[in-house]
């Protein structure tokens, strides 16, 4: 008896072999893709939060401090005359006392310069400083500085005479220390938990859609 010749088709074997790799880079891909814009949406809309937290929390924080300047300023104003367009300093007991004349913890400091430039008035605790100010300025400013290693919060406030005419500027500090810290550790915290969050959701969202994929996988195969 004869041997039956039993012939293999190597070629249909090796096509389909690339079908089944094609078909799984595939299902890689689409996992990939979905993976990203799912990621990408999610880290977007992550981030946006944690900017407005940080925001309404750095403008509170600084509102107070604003507060407390527009008080001291309030405050000042009432001990201030006028001869004409210049500036008259009545006594200010508060400011010449002991605390004002070191530097303690939360210290308020008090320059005041005529329409000139000109020092008028200044609180003992600024002692050879100088205040820099806006000579222009027809509005008030709160901006953030430093002195002497301490941060501070500054406000600048024009000063106007009785007649309504410019006469000078009102430069008043307090201490920004506090408010720094807290921006500062909510900042490290807000970045520390935007980190694990990105990298918990890519893992999630991995798994997600490879069990998304899966049943569309299984009816290609089966249909093929």
């Amino acid at each position: 008896a004869g041997r039956a010749l039993v012939y293999t088709d190597h070629s249909r074997s090796r096509l389909q072999g690339g079908d089944r790799l094609k078909k799984k880079n595939m299902a890689s891909s689409f996992r990939t893709r979905m993976t990203g814009a799912n990621m990408a949406a999610a880290a977007l809309l992550i981030a946006a939060a944690f900017a407005l937290i940080y925001a309404v929390v750095r403008e509170s924080s600084y509102r107070h401090l604003d507060e407390d300047l527009r008080a001291e300023q309030a405050e000042v104003i009432n001990n201030l005359d006028w001869a004409g367009d210049s500036i008259i300093v009545r006594n200010m007991p508060e400011w010449e006392e002991a605390e004002h004349a070191q530097l303690e913890a939360n210290p308020t400091f008090l320059q005041i310069v005529d329409k000139k430039g000109q020092l008028v008035f200044k609180s003992a605790n600024i002692k050879n400083a100088r205040f820099r100010f806006q000579a222009d300025s027809r509005v008030p400013l709160f901006y953030n500085g430093e002195e002497d290693g301490q941060r501070l919060r500054f406000g600048q406030f024009p000063l106007y005479s009785d007649a309504g005419h410019p006469a000078g500027q009102l430069t008043i500090a307090v201490s920004g220390e506090e408010s720094h810290v807290v921006l500062h550790n909510l900042r490290q915290t807000l970045w520390g938990v935007y980190l694990f969050l990105v990298l918990f959701l890519f893992v999630l969202l991995w798994y997600a859609a490879s069990l998304a994929i899966d049943p569309i996988r299984r009816l290609i195969e089966a249909v093929n």
